[in-house]
């Protein structure tokens, strides 16, 4: 968390640009740090947008998708909180599988073609 807010407040002009509330950013991200320093429960956070367009934009596009614009109940969630160990990697493991044993396999063939 402290890697992304560092990245976010060198990047300062960019979410300026996307009209984000910077200030209002960062002071939900340092909360949101110590309060994993404290070991307390996940909060989700809401992210201001100063541009009346593309926040009516943002509403309309969450309700098209089912959700609820402002709701915080994504801590709730276990699968977006957990998702890099919920997902299913089996196809990431078998082109990994593969890649190795295409590299074995060319090392092995390149020894045969020096002999």
């Amino acid at each position: 968390m402290k890697k992304a807010l560092n990245n976010l407040i060198e990047n300062k002009n960019i979410l300026i640009t996307l009209k984000i509330d910077v200030n209002d950013l960062f002071n939900k991200m340092n909360t949101q740090l110590t309060r994993m320093k404290n070991n307390e429960e996940y909060e989700s956070i809401n992210i201001k947008i100063n541009d009346e367009r593309l926040l009516t934009i943002c509403k309309s596009k969450c309700k098209e998708l089912g959700f609820r614009w402002g709701e915080q109940n994504a801590g709730d969630d276990y699968t977006i909180i957990h998702r890099h160990a919920v997902r299913d990697r089996t196809s990431i493991e078998m082109e990994r599988y593969l890649s190795a044993i295409t590299k074995r396999l060319k090392r092995e063939r390149k020894l045969q073609l020096k002999n």
